[in-house]
């Protein structure tokens, strides 16, 4: 589960102007693909170089519990601005069922074209050739995937790797009808932050919606924070219990990537 919030509201002022349909932006592979494991997460890497001239590199880091994956494009674009969004998704030419949530922002000196993958409804991974992502902002970006299956598979036992760290077993995903429902930090308190807040949790609610195991595995850098995290979960923490397929609650994992954020506001 990704948990993200705006700290505070924005005005965005547009204006609007016809212009030429813009050209897609073809990335073509100028590496080989590669796969890490993190502490929490699998991520898979290859560098490319745009029609642009200008060098990019694909991220796409998967984590565990989550159906839902964030691809990004990461380049050295001069902008400030961002965009939001839908994008179409296309492996070699045929469309996905569902859009994915489509973001262009910068990150530091990086510009980011990030899209939302969904892994259960979006099998790109298919794609033998290229997936094309078609967004109203930014044009089309085709993306060159030769060899995606293979090294698709070797993000497979990645993550069959990570969820044996965790001490997590499949079968026993299989068999849940529902996760537990709740988060965390409407037990564990909200914190003060300036500009940006991390972290990232795994936690076990067992049967009768309490915590009774809870790792912080990227810590926000709040020493209160961090020291008192999992002790307050388990005893302040009530959640709506996972059930079995027979309706029964049962005792499950539960992740959470949390990133707070105040808003930023960009004029036009």
């Amino acid at each position: 589960m990704r948990i993200c919030w705006l700290g505070l509201s924005a005005m965005l002022a547009v204006t609007t102007t016809e212009a030429a349909p813009r050209q897609p932006l073809r990335l073509d592979p100028s590496g080989k693909w590669e796969v890490e494991f993190a502490d929490w997460q699998c991520v898979l890497r290859r560098a490319y170089t745009g029609s642009d001239g200008r060098a990019y590199a694909f991220q796409l880091p998967v984590e565990p519990l989550s159906n839902l994956a964030y691809l990004r494009l990461l380049s050295d674009e001069r902008t400030q601005r961002r965009h939001d969004g839908t994008a179409r998704v296309l492996a070699d030419a045929a469309p996905m069922a569902v859009p994915s949530d489509f973001s262009f922002f910068p990150d530091g000196k990086q510009r980011v074209r990030q899209f939302t993958l969904d892994l259960g409804k979006q099998p790109f991974a298919k794609a033998a050739n290229e997936l094309t992502f078609s967004t109203a902002q930014q044009g089309d970006t085709v993306v060159g995937v030769p060899g995606l299956a293979t090294a698709w598979r070797s993000m497979e036992a990645c993550m069959g790797d990570l969820y044996k760290g965790f001490g997590i077993d499949l079968a026993m995903l299989k068999g849940m009808a529902r996760r537990p429902e709740g988060m965390a930090l409407e037990a564990a308190g909200y914190p003060r932050f300036e500009e940006a807040f991390e972290f990232v949790t795994i936690y076990w609610v067992d049967a009768a919606g309490r915590v009774d195991d809870c790792r912080l595995l990227k810590p926000s850098g709040t020493k209160d924070f961090d020291a008192n995290f999992c002790e307050r979960l388990k005893a302040k923490a009530r959640f709506r219990p996972a059930v079995d397929r027979n309706g029964q609650p049962m005792r499950a994992p539960q992740y959470e990537n949390v990133v707070l954020r105040r808003a930023v506001v960009y004029s036009n």
